[in-house]
């Protein structure tokens, strides 16, 4: 986790070492909240919460410091996406996968 290439995002993370395509980069997690509990929420806390598991089902990797992919920023150019994020809804968690071969040191995004 080193400071983003992504102007104005913070913390970016970025790969130590190669990926080969279809490779599992790390994965997202944390509590899962209903979408009132996501609307009490500040906007800016809400960076942190990923939907797409379920009608009131949200991911809050808000307060999971040491997990990776709270890092991973959107960095605006569809074109420079380089990981996805593969929901498992009955999980409640989401694999990051790399795209294409990843290099060392690489932003991912």
């Amino acid at each position: 986790v080193w400071p983003s290439l992504v102007v104005g995002a913070g913390e970016g993370l970025f790969a130590l070492r190669g990926f080969l395509e279809g490779e599992l980069v790390c994965e997202y997690v944390g509590r899962v909240l209903s979408l009132a509990e996501v609307m009490r929420m500040s906007v800016p806390d809400r960076d942190y919460v990923m939907g797409g598991f379920g009608l009131n089902v949200h991911v809050d990797g808000r307060h999971n410091h040491n997990m990776l992919a709270r890092y991973i920023n959107d960095n605006g150019d569809p074109a420079l996406i380089n990981a996805e994020f593969v929901k498992l809804r009955a999980e409640r968690k989401a694999l990051v996968r790399a795209l294409r071969p990843l290099r060392a040191g690489e932003e991912i995004f």
